[in-house]
């Protein structure tokens, strides 16, 4: 595999920039960035105008069924 000047450079920085704002380790919990996660159904009702979809759907129709949940 071939790898480009311009595809390390960016892999390169990429990395630094990761080192550079990843926690040592050295430092207290308290105080440390936070992360967390979480699971909701956000799925629009039926009905909802689907903007962007014009020209499958009437602004007056809006979504027919669900196909997915999100």
């Amino acid at each position: 595999m071939f790898i480009t000047r311009f595809t390390l450079n960016t892999i390169l920085t990429g990395l630094i920039g990761l080192a550079a704002i990843c926690p040592t380790g050295a430092h207290s919990a308290e105080g440390g960035l936070q992360v967390g996660f979480a699971r909701i159904d956000i799925t629009p009702p039926v009905g909802t105008p689907m903007t962007g979809f014009g020209a499958h759907f009437s602004d007056k129709e809006g979504a027919r069924k669900i196909h997915d949940p999100v």
